[in-house]
């Protein structure tokens, strides 16, 4: 109990803080009031396509690169969401809308989950999971539960609702890291806790804001370099371009624009008041990617490289997304690369049908990827061929 009393949020939020981030933001402006406006247009990441070969698989024709193959690790699931895997190394997986966690083993290796093991059950909407230090983690819809030998404690309760409903979490250096998307598809919100990230210390003490102006940040986690990153989904109804999807470094004390601006400082018209002076100081995506392809769980690769689901338009003229892409580093950059595709059949097409989305990613010990499908109700996992 002493532990949820820490996690508590607060209902009011001290005058203090907003004095400081409205001088912050006064002292940027100043001189970016002195400039034109910036493009309407976004600017996206260069993107080109890697070198795929054709594979069939449950009858759809998919692209993979050369070298790979792609096959069903578990299906019949009931819409699997975010992956981590257990220190014995099985897989687990939420399901938010039974309310449960999975452990799905392959005890003969395979390649197949050999059971579904129900881990965790009657939970609040589980997103996002850990595991840390011998202790399991699970965001659900209104708090961050520890499950450790049997017993559970819930270190932050009080998470508000509605509007965008997932939680995640990631864990470093005796920190809980917490997502929670915006209430609405646009508006200005009346609880900093939304569209942000927030920090805890491990026992749910300590919160504190560790990044705003995140509309939905889907997925988080720490990179190589120590950096936390994480997906945003960009707002909706500016037409099929606009706003950029992002994938952003997340550092402290950092606003991502939204709802006031998006994409590389760029004003939303909804907020014209507020935009050359607030936009100016605000942080842009380290990647953009095309409007509404929906990125959400993102990982590191023993390549080095980020890869990302990309769930996947839903009012978009011409669908997009519905793909795994990676991302590498380059002397001038980052580029983007197609890694797996063909969840969308007929791409480029008004009539695009979709036959599974993407959600998360993940790696085994073995550098395997895995891909987690909502739609379809399958985990895949993507190897090298014999």
């Amino acid at each position: 109990m002493a532990a949820m009393a820490r996690g508590r949020f607060p209902r009011a939020w001290p005058l203090a803080a907003a004095a400081v981030l409205a001088a912050a933001v006064l002292i940027a402006a100043e001189s970016y009031l002195a400039e034109e406006p910036g493009p309407e247009r976004s600017s996206l990441t260069p993107t080109r396509r890697a070198d795929l070969v054709e594979q069939v698989l449950l009858g759809h024709r998919m692209w993979v690169p050369r070298g790979h193959r792609l096959e069903v690790f578990a299906d019949g699931l009931t819409r699997p969401r975010l992956m981590a895997v257990a220190p014995d190394g099985t897989l687990h997986v939420t399901e938010p809308h039974p309310g449960r966690v999975l452990a799905l083993p392959d005890r003969d290796g395979d390649g197949r989950a050999d059971a579904r093991v129900v881990v965790r059950a009657g939970l609040e909407f589980p997103h996002g999971l850990a595991f840390h230090d011998g202790a399991l983690y699970i965001a659900e819809g209104t708090r961050v539960t520890r499950f450790r030998d049997g017993a559970a404690q819930i270190l932050v309760s009080g998470i508000p609702t509605g509007g965008h409903v997932t939680r995640t979490i990631a864990i470093r250096d005796g920190k809980l890291y917490l997502s929670a998307g915006s209430s609405c598809n646009v508006c200005e919100e009346r609880d900093r806790r939304r569209a942000a990230v927030v920090r805890y210390n491990l026992d749910g003490s300590g919160e504190e804001i560790l990044a705003e102006g995140l509309r939905n940040t889907v997925g988080i986690v720490f990179g190589p370099d120590g950096k936390l990153w994480g997906t945003d989904n960009g707002r909706d109804m500016l037409g099929d371009d606009e706003p950029p999807e992002e994938v952003n470094i997340i550092e402290r004390g950092r606003h991502y624009g939204w709802p006031y601006c998006y994409g590389d400082r760029i004003g939303d018209r909804d907020f014209s008041h507020r935009n050359r002076a607030f936009c100016a100081a605000t942080q842009p995506p380290a990647v953009a990617i095309q409007a509404h392809s929906a990125p959400l769980g993102l990982r590191w690769g023993p390549d080095g490289a980020l890869y990302v689901a990309l769930h996947g338009s839903w009012n978009r003229s011409i669908p997009t997304g519905y793909k795994v892409i990676r991302i590498v580093r380059r002397d001038a950059g980052y580029e983007v690369l197609d890694h797996v595709t063909g969840w969308l059949e007929g791409e480029g097409r008004a009539d695009a049908k979709a036959w599974g989305r993407p959600v998360d990613v993940i790696f085994d010990r073995a550098g395997t990827l895995y891909i987690s499908d909502d739609f379809a109700g399958i985990i895949y996992r993507l190897l090298r061929a014999r």
